[in-house]
Parts: structure tokens; C-alpha cells; sequence
């Protein structure tokens, strides 16, 4: 893939040339330029205040100046030639439309789908797999798993610090995994990983992190299967469970034990 190139920016009062093109703000959203200046992008809705919950998209226009929202937009760089002819078809052939659940706020597969007539293909193996790193392994045991959702271009999509707080965030797939093994995880149930890998953009920027009931597994989890858990949580919820249950057992063995040993004191 080449490297992304600013649109001229004779273009925003002129933009005629934009037809057909690929285009990308500043904001991530993607739309494709039409011929008298528009640009065709997808429309994320979802409920105030919580935009990972993407609910539907309906396609529509905006001013290549509303679109690049003060700021010149890139031409997505594809690296390979393209019809500009067939992507503006395909892009009026949906205005107006409205578009299933579960898809990406940024309107990339939308542009991704003009111009290849396509949806988004995984490109590597991890692409809307939830993916579990090792961390902390001590002795050959494995403290705790750090997860994460692949998406394309070989990224992952993870809670991370940055700036001292935790944020969902894109990292390439090294910095994930940082040198320790990668597993994929296996579910019953699961949502296409188009569908998956969609949710987990649309996490993107999410910050309202906590250790027992919303971490990074629970977040992976949703993006790929709709449930929000951590079997790690569990794991050590029925441990603190099981270790509580036992402590209360041994207390009353030693409640009873400690009466009869009175009771032959007193006989």
C-alpha cells in the first residue's frame, strides 16, 4: 500500500477533481467524493452517548468542507488502479439507504465497498478474532491473559495506558503482544468477524475502565460475541468463592470441635 495524500487545497473550493476518490478526514471518517462536490459517507447511529453501540447507518451527504471538518482530507491509498466511474455509481445507487447493524462508525467498508464492490475481506488471520496475550508468566505460569480484537492491516483494537489512563485503542499487532504468545480464542457462538471487527472499532476512544467488570476481556468479548464477561473475573470470583466457602466450613468445624472438647470438659 502506497502512503496517503492530501487532497489540494485549491480542490476544497473547486472540488470537481474529488469524484470518485477515496477519501478520509481527519475525524477517520471515510466517504467517496461525488461530482458536484459532495461526498457520500455512512452514517452511524447509535445511542447518545454510547457510539461503540452502533444500532444502524443510513447514507448520506455532506460538504467536502463539513466532511473534512477544517482539516484537508487524505486520498486512501489504494494500491491498486480503480474505475472512479463505477465507485461514483455505486455511491449514488446507496443514498438514502439504510444500513444493517453492527457497522463501523467510520464508514470504511461502505468506501471500501464502492470501490471494490466488496465488503472488507480479512486480510490476515487475526482479523475479528479475539486474541489473548500472556502476561506475566512466572515459573511457567501464566499470571493473567491481556485480550484484544485483530482488525485489518494486522492491528489490534485493546485496552491500553495512555497518558495514565486506560483507553481503547489501535496498536500494531507487536505492541499487543509484546513478544509473548498470541492465542486466538474459540467460542460456541461468535458474530461474523466483519461484524466483529467493526464492533471493535467502533470502541475506539472508549475509557470507562474497570478491573473487575469492564477490562479488556470484557471489551473483546462484546466485539465478538455480544457478551460482556471476563472468564478470568469468574475465574477468580469462584475462587474467592470457594476459598471463602472453605474458611467458613474450617470456622464451624473449629465452632463444633472447640463445643465437644468443652462438653467432655464439663462431663
Amino acid at each position: 500500500m502506497t502512503h496517503p495524500s492530501y487532497i489540494p487545497e485549491h480542490v476544497m473550493y473547486n472540488p470537481a477533481p474529488i469524484a470518485g476518490l477515496h477519501l478520509v478526514a481527519h475525524t477517520g471518517l471515510h466517504g467517496i467524493g461525488l461530482p458536484d462536490g459532495r461526498v457520500a459517507c455512512e452514517i452511524a447511529m447509535a445511542p447518545k452517548g454510547q457510539p461503540w453501540d452502533v444500532q444502524s447507518g443510513r447514507i448520506e451527504t455532506k460538504s467536502l468542507q463539513d466532511f473534512s471538518a477544517g482539516y484537508l482530507p487524505q486520498i486512501f491509498p489504494w494500491d491498486m488502479e480503480y474505475n472512479r466511474e463505477a465507485v461514483i455509481q455505486r455511491a449514488l445507487s446507496t443514498l438514502g439507504m439504510d444500513r444493517p447493524p453492527n457497522i463501523a462508525r467510520t464508514g470504511d467498508n461502505f468506501a471500501s465497498w464502492c470501490v471494490t464492490g466488496f465488503e472488507l475481506q480479512p486480510d490476515t488471520p487475526i482479523f475479528g478474532q479475539q486474541l489473548a496475550a500472556k502476561r506475566q508468566v512466572l515459573r511457567g505460569v501464566v499470571r493473567y491473559q491481556h485480550h484484544g480484537v485483530g482488525i485489518d492491516g494486522g492491528y489490534v483494537v485493546h485496552f491500553n495506558k495512555l497518558s495514565g489512563k486506560q483507553v481503547v485503542h489501535v496498536a500494531p499487532f507487536a505492541e499487543f503482544s509484546e513478544s509473548s504468545d498470541v492465542v486466538i480464542m474459540e467460542h460456541e457462538k461468535r458474530y461474523f468477524p466483519l461484524w466483529a471487527r467493526n464492533r471493535a472499532i467502533n470502541m475506539i476512544g472508549w475509557r470507562q475502565y474497570d478491573l473487575a467488570d469492564n477490562n479488556c476481556e470484557h471489551v473483546a468479548s462484546f466485539c465478538v460475541t455480544g457478551d460482556f464477561k471476563s472468564k478470568q473475573v469468574n475465574a477468580v470470583k469462584t475462587g474467592v468463592a470457594v476459598t471463602a466457602a472453605i474458611a467458613a466450613v474450617g470456622a464451624a468445624l473449629a465452632y463444633f470441635i472447640s463445643r465437644e472438647d468443652d462438653e467432655k470438659e464439663n462431663e
